[in-house]
């Protein structure tokens, strides 16, 4: 999806509805005519399709109600024109394949509508116009890995499978919502459960199929958040003292001494950047003591954001690098002249600060559920489990449930060779009811 975005001459990037509402951007004039007119699926197929599986679920339930038999494979038909009927149903005003977005321009400031630049700072300094994550990937919050969000001149297209983000510590609700859905679609084949098969060993194959086709997405999809659970790695509050303290030393003694033969003008920008953070964590820190209501957090990402900025041929080492390196030298001094416990708090430290940069830098095995942990309030924390474990347990339930609706599919043929009579007795109702696709 893509279907809106803030341009300023090169830059630009996509707007969430989310976004629209509630920046002061210019309101997009669109009509649900031209809404209705981005969508390039035929109208006509949509309600043929709905009348089809329409016709399909009412003769099914006459059948039943006359005491008539149906085939297994009309039992599958009937799952797959349930799904096909709600798809359609959710989707009909739904443009796409968008290729030609709506422009927006323009953003209100001191009651004037001016052009911003992405990543500007808007009215009184604060809330730079950018893009702004109110969403994540349902795939990825299955494997258990964070979104790539990209950069500002590199922003992705809003993708099909996004879903708006859960501050829910536990699981996300769209995972349990797919569990049941799955499980209940995977129910509907066993109406054929008693049905007359040509041999014993048919029904059987058909109810254990149907009974893995039930459980096995139901269990691949529960199991995931258990698996994916984190555990403390010590104090919050504490850690972020020991930021703000490793920041007081770069900017004592450290920048000089590890950014030696940089100019001024270098040194002053990385002292800026560090200055930034710690002011940061500090002012987040007094809010907290001078409020008695719930704790205010912020994402490390965004209290960090200018120590990860990209090197440039003037600033060839990023300002988080020249952290690292101050923090080395602070734990071979502490090796070199401390005592065992000094040591043992200073060693914790870096393990838990890379850990930091490698979840915002998302490299390594860094789990999305660290990533979304990765809070003033929260973080340190480590991961109880490893990440990969949540895919090894997802993809062999989905291997099952995949086989087991092919062995439904496989039965409901072969016992097409032996059905029971009534099957092919018509309903009186149904001859008035035009049958696209059959002959009479």
């Amino acid at each position: 999806m893509g279907g809106i975005i803030y341009h300023h001459e090169n830059h630009y990037f996509p707007l969430t509805a989310f976004q629209i509402a509630g920046a002061r951007l210019e309101d997009p004039e669109i009509t649900l005519a031209e809404v209705q007119d981005k969508s390039k699926r035929d109208w006509f197929a949509k309600i043929v399709a709905i009348l089809q599986s329409s016709q399909l679920v009412l003769s099914l339930i006459v059948r039943t109600a006359q005491g008539l038999d149906f085939s297994q494979l009309e039992t599958i038909t009937l799952g797959l024109a349930v799904c096909g009927a709600l798809i359609n149903l959710l989707y009909i005003y739904k443009p796409h394949n968008i290729s030609t977005p709506y422009k927006l321009r323009r953003v209100k400031q001191m009651g004037k509508w001016v052009d911003l630049k992405p990543g500007e700072p808007t009215e009184n300094g604060l809330q730079p116009l950018e893009f702004r994550w109110t969403y994540e990937s349902f795939w990825n919050v299955l494997r258990n890995r964070p979104m790539d969000q990209g950069t500002m001149d590199d922003v992705p297209r809003i993708p099909n499978d996004n879903i708006p983000i859960s501050q829910n510590r536990v699981a996300h609700p769209a995972i349990f919502l797919l569990a049941v859905l799955s499980g209940l679609f995977g129910a509907l084949h066993a109406i054929a459960w008693n049905f007359e098969f040509p041999t014993r060993v048919e029904r059987i194959f058909w109810q254990i199929a149907t009974s893995v086709s039930i459980v096995s997405p139901v269990i691949g999809l529960i199991a995931i958040p258990p698996l994916q659970r984190t555990r403390s790695w010590g104090n919050p509050q504490n850690f972020n003292n020991r930021c703000v303290q490793l920041f007081d030393e770069c900017l004592a003694t450290g920048i000089s001494a590890v950014e030696g033969g940089f100019d001024d003008r270098k040194q002053r920008a990385m002292a800026d950047a560090v200055t930034a953070a710690r002011d940061a964590l500090q002012s987040t820190y007094k809010k907290n003591l001078r409020s008695n209501k719930k704790r205010e957090y912020r994402p490390f990402q965004e209290v960090l954001k200018r120590l990860f900025e990209k090197p440039t041929p003037d600033q060839p080492r990023r300002h988080i690098d020249t952290v690292l390196l101050v923090l080395e030298e602070r734990v071979r001094r502490t090796r070199a002249g401390g005592d065992d416990l000094e040591i043992s708090r200073v060693s914790e430290f870096q393990r838990q600060f890379r850990s930091l940069v490698s979840i915002i830098d998302r490299d390594g095995d860094a789990s999305k559920r660290l990533s979304d942990e990765a809070k003033t309030n929260i973080f340190p924390r480590r991961t109880t489990l490893p990440p990969w474990l949540s895919l090894f347990v997802f993809l062999p339930t989905s291997l099952l449930y995949f086989f087991s609706r092919l062995s439904l599919l496989a039965i409901s043929l072969s016992a097409l060779r032996q059905m029971p009579e009534s099957v092919y007795v018509n309903t009186a109702w149904t001859a008035y009811i035009p049958n696209i696709g059959s002959s009479t």
